[in-house]
Parts: C-alpha cells; structure tokens; sequence
C-alpha cells in the first residue's frame, strides 16, 4: 500500500495547503476539540510535524504504525 492510501486511511484528513502539505489530525494529541482544525503537517516527502504537541519525524507511516498499532 503507498503512503498516502495509509495516511488516508488511518488519519482525518483537513486541508491541504498552498505549499502542498497535507494538513490531518494528529493521532498523538488528538488537536483540538474542532473536528475541522489539525495540526499534524505532512511534506510532499512524508515528513510529519504537529505544531500542537510537538511530534515530528521523517516517514509518516512508521508513526502510524507505531502509534496506532498498525502492522
């Protein structure tokens, strides 16, 4: 499965922005109340930061692995 088929299916996507980064819901802190904000930012090359709680790192997929207990 590529990358995006397994963030799309594991996160909330929001928006993406005018730099084209995908904007989601962080499974670690769970953002805000607002079901329509994110702060889990995701580069054109999977790197991943939330600018909530502070998690960030260089491939998206092994955080989701990690942290939602995918395999």
């Amino acid at each position: 499965m590529r990358h995006k088929q397994i963030i799309d299916k594991y996160l909330t996507h929001i928006q993406t922005t005018s730099t084209n980064e995908e904007v989601y819901r962080c499974p670690v802190c769970g953002d805000s109340k607002n079901k329509y904000k994110g702060h889990l930012y995701v580069s054109q090359d999977y790197k991943y930061i939330c600018f909530k709680c502070g998690i960030k790192g260089n491939d998206i997929r092994k955080m989701i692995m990690y942290y939602l207990n995918v395999s």
